[in-house]
């Protein structure tokens, strides 16, 4: 019985020194596209230099469609990163929290809540924890691409995204609201899984110097008072800032007939400025963030 454990414990170190050796060499060297990084515009903060983010925003494609770091540089001098995908699930969030804080310390990170009502199977952890871990389970594929510099190279992540993660966009497709945010006492289940995430997002936050904030963008296809009312119970529960811009139209001014790049679903530029003029203002008044416009180590925020 014990030779059979120790060659099953042998076989398994093995099998994963193998592991971890592929993983090296199928792993981009760079946050590039063609250097075979998936999600590029996201992990465009993997290039940024250490501690200079003072705002993380994660989520799905709301996310992404919704703030425009340059805008809030350009009004406040504060810096901030879209970390969003397209279908970002909370893990996929989590995930790039922990990679953020890694070489950023950002005082404020921003959650799009349409993703805390994304399903996923509970295996999705597990691949998540695998990619991050042991890349060759996501990178597997990028062996027809190797080159001499996979195999021997270092990591060294130069790729910085001049949008800073934002997603650009001035195709305009207008909406139809209809019963959009009608008021109701209703409130959409969240699954539990989820709310861990967000618990262990919180308290990872807070353990690192950051405050976490909930932010609706504003979407007539996607949010309804009966999710608001959801995240508002869970914000109240865990002591969360909550901000429903489905709910400040009066200051925001969302025309739906101009405002929207695919009926409603996600924001074009001309909404998401006006989306980002209000969160900068919030941000700043915050008196927590610096104006780096006048340090010159922000030069190429410029």
């Amino acid at each position: 019985m014990k030779k059979i454990i120790l060659k099953c414990t042998i076989f398994c170190t093995i099998f994963l020194i193998i592991l971890i050796i592929l993983s090296h060499i199928v792993v981009p060297k760079n946050n590039s596209k063609e250097a075979g990084m998936e999600d590029e515009l996201a992990n465009g903060i993997l290039a940024e230099p250490e501690n200079t983010i003072d705002v993380l925003v994660v989520g799905d494609s709301e996310s992404y469609s919704s703030y425009v770091p340059r805008e809030i540089w350009n009004e406040y001098g504060i810096t901030s990163y879209v970390c969003g995908n397209p279908k970002q699930p909370l893990s996929r969030s989590l995930s790039f929290i922990y990679k953020t804080f890694k070489t950023q310390k950002p005082k404020i990170v921003m959650l799009e809540t349409n993703t805390i009502y994304r399903r996923r199977s509970l295996m999705y952890p597990l691949y998540e924890l695998s990619d991050n871990i042991l890349p060759i389970f996501k990178y597997h594929d990028r062996w027809k691409t190797l080159t001499k510099n996979d195999l021997f190279g270092k990591v060294d992540y130069t790729t910085i995204q001049d949008s800073k993660g934002y997603y650009y966009s001035d195709i305009i497709k207008s909406s139809k609201p209809g019963k959009y945010m009608r008021r109701s006492k209703d409130e959409r289940k969240i699954p539990k899984s989820n709310k861990l995430y967000i618990k262990i997002m919180k308290k990872y936050c807070e353990k690192n110097g950051a405050k976490l904030v909930f932010y609706s963008a504003p979407s007539s296809k996607n949010w309804t008072y009966e999710k608001h009312n959801g995240v508002q119970a869970l914000a109240d529960s865990l002591g969360i800032e909550f901000i429903d811009l489905n709910l400040k139209n009066n200051e925001i001014n969302i025309n739906w007939n101009e405002d929207s790049r695919d009926k409603g679903d996600h924001l074009n530029y001309n909404g998401a400025i006006k989306v980002t003029k209000y969160l900068g203002k919030y941000l700043y008044e915050k008196n927590i963030l610096t104006d780096h416009r006048g340090d010159p180590n922000y030069q190429e925020w410029n």
